[in-house]
């Protein structure tokens, strides 16, 4: 291999260990305008349609309560959190704003926020 290849994997593997320590949050969506906090706890759009997904690991052991604050003027926003093999463990939507989940220390979850064709705000929380 030639020093430009072996940089470009080492950046790939390091963004990959960023990502799964839940750093860095992983981006596919497609917006007018959209203006949003580094980890994906709050955001301002327009016309967005994707979705933001980063890694989430509990510190303790507990049951943890979500709060999803959401002002849209149009289309759909969703949160999910998903468990290690990608199953539902909550979903937050603007008809069920706040919900519990159990979370065990340690463990990867997935935090995957939705977007369809919608404008507006949301704020994320967690505790």
């Amino acid at each position: 291999m030639v020093w430009g290849e072996w940089i470009v994997l080492l950046i790939v593997v390091t963004l990959a260990v960023l990502y799964r320590q839940g750093y860095i949050t992983l981006n596919s969506k497609r917006a007018l305008l959209f203006s949003g906090s580094i980890g994906g706890k709050k955001a301002t759009f327009t016309s967005c349609t994707g979705r933001i997904q980063r890694i989430f690991r509990p510190k303790e052991e507990k049951k943890y309560r979500f709060s999803l604050k959401l002002t849209l003027s149009s289309g759909a926003v969703s949160v999910y959190v998903l468990g290690s093999r990608k199953e539902p463990v909550l979903v937050l939507t603007p008809e069920s704003p706040w919900g519990e989940a159990w979370l065990e220390k340690g463990k990867l979850y997935t935090l995957r926020i939705h977007f369809d064709h919608a404008t507006g705000s949301y704020e994320l929380s967690w505790e």
